[in-house]
């Protein structure tokens, strides 16, 4: 199905082709045909040259005709076989009509007369394999019976000078109708792996936006279910709550200890999961307000120690009290994703996590590592 597809394709795109030339073979049918007949007026009987120019005349206003009513149709995917069938014809019925003359003119004359007739020939020949072998039919419709007026008309005028001509006619059809079948199949080919590119960008687009879609899904049940997934985490740290509340012996009591923080840890990583759901669906608004910055940032800092511990990092906390407009929410996403970020790529030293009143700077450096990274983040007014 997708070959039949893209065959169709190639061949409405000939088609196209087929059409934006129409006018221009046409017209340079008409230029060379007006060339010739001046040369020739004085050579060629009246009787020969009114009939090829009155039919070579009425060819054209029929096939412009044609070239109109084709432009104007918007069946072209039904008929492009029966359309591009039509423009074989009528190259057909042009390159019979342009061997016809040649066969009549080539026995007036002298001998440069003769010639002229077949350079002629061969000017259109040339024009048509630049014009039409992006539909090889077409062009071989047009070029074939010229090739054989010129070759035959040669011989028929006997002599070892037109035998020469004739051959080397010959050996020029030969090289065209190769070069043609060449470049058309590079033409068609070329044609072909574009359709099959563009194909292929559209299933890639289809299938991203479907992924896309799919995470929003996945995006806008987490935040829609957020109350409910955290509910076991709260009844959790409850009951933890309650557990220390109780009488238990020492060697139990460090244990419920770690429990519980066990248990903070997972409920500050859930919300953090949840906020991230609910910033990828877009139902997160920001509400700005007051914030102290030295609680959020030291919180942070005690959640992040443990992981830079374990790289071998030391993590220091600097700066003032200081408060700003902002959704703490949001600014706890995004500080804690910079403060992650410079734990994991710093190899060795110490991450310094702190504010600064001159600029209203929250600022994550990783000092004295292999790969050192520093972010800063400045809160507007607005959060």
């Amino acid at each position: 199905m997708s070959d039949d597809v893209h065959a169709r394709r190639v061949r409405l795109h000939q088609l196209a082709a087929l059409q934006r030339n129409t006018p221009f073979i046409v017209l340079g049918s008409l230029l060379v045909a007006a060339a010739q007949t001046g040369v020739l007026l004085d050579v060629v009987p009246a009787r020969r040259l009114d009939p090829w120019l009155a039919l070579l005349g009425l060819h054209s206003v029929l096939r412009l005709a044609l070239w109109r009513h084709t432009a104007r149709r918007r069946d072209w995917s039904v008929q492009v076989g029966a359309l591009l069938r039509r423009h074989t014809a009528l190259s057909l019925t042009s390159g019979l009509l342009w061997a016809g003359g040649a066969l009549a003119f080539l026995p007036h004359g002298q001998i440069e007369h003769r010639l002229l007739v077949i350079f002629m020939l061969a000017g259109m020949v040339s024009s048509s394999l630049h014009s039409q072998t992006i539909h090889l039919p077409a062009f071989m419709a047009f070029f074939l019976p010229c090739a054989v007026g010129a070759v035959g008309g040669s011989l028929g005028l006997g002599g070892p000078l037109y035998q020469a001509v004739a051959f080397a006619v010959f050996a020029y059809v030969l090289l065209t109708v190769r070069f043609a079948r060449t470049l058309n199949g590079k033409l068609v080919e070329s044609l072909r792996a574009r359709f099959e590119i563009a194909a292929l960008a559209e299933r890639l687009r289809e299938q991203k936006d479907a992924a896309e879609q799919a995470n929003m899904a996945k995006s806008r049940f987490l935040a829609a279910a957020s109350h409910d997934l955290r509910q076991p985490v709260h009844s959790l740290s409850l009951l933890v709550g309650t557990l220390r509340q109780e009488p238990l012996p020492d060697t139990a009591r460090p244990i419920v200890d770690h429990i519980g923080e066990a248990v903070r840890t997972l409920g500050t990583l859930f919300s953090s999961l949840l906020d991230i759901s609910r910033l990828d669906a877009g139902v997160m608004e920001a509400r700005p307000r007051a914030v102290a910055l030295r609680p959020l940032l030291t919180r942070l800092a005690e959640e992040a120690r443990p992981l830079a511990q374990a790289k071998g990092l030391a993590l220091h906390l600097h700066g003032p009290a200081l408060a700003v407009r902002t959704d703490p929410v949001l600014l706890e996403r995004i500080v804690r994703n910079l403060l992650s970020n410079a734990i994991r790529y710093t190899d060795r030293g110490r991450v310094v996590l702190g504010c600064r009143r001159r600029g209203a700077h929250i600022e994550v450096q990783g000092l004295c590592c292999t790969n050192p990274r520093a972010d800063a983040l400045t809160p507007t007014p607005d959060g």
